[in-house]
């Protein structure tokens, strides 16, 4: 579907061809981290990776 959404917007060439682009990557993006990091969380948790949110009142480890 990626490989077909970006030919599709590449071959319409309108001048907003490289606005159409950066958003459909940045929607990507977003949908690929959205789904991969909850599901790498103990991973992350084993290897030390995490930390605590400063900002919260009872600062829970992420």
């Amino acid at each position: 579907p990626f490989v077909s959404m970006v030919a599709s917007a590449i071959s319409s060439r309108g001048e907003h061809t490289t606005l159409l682009i950066s958003l459909l990557m940045s929607v990507l993006a977003f949908l690929f981290a959205y789904t991969t990091l909850p599901k790498l969380r103990d991973t992350f948790m084993k290897a030390n990776l995490s930390g605590r949110d400063l900002l919260k009142p009872n600062k829970p480890l992420l």
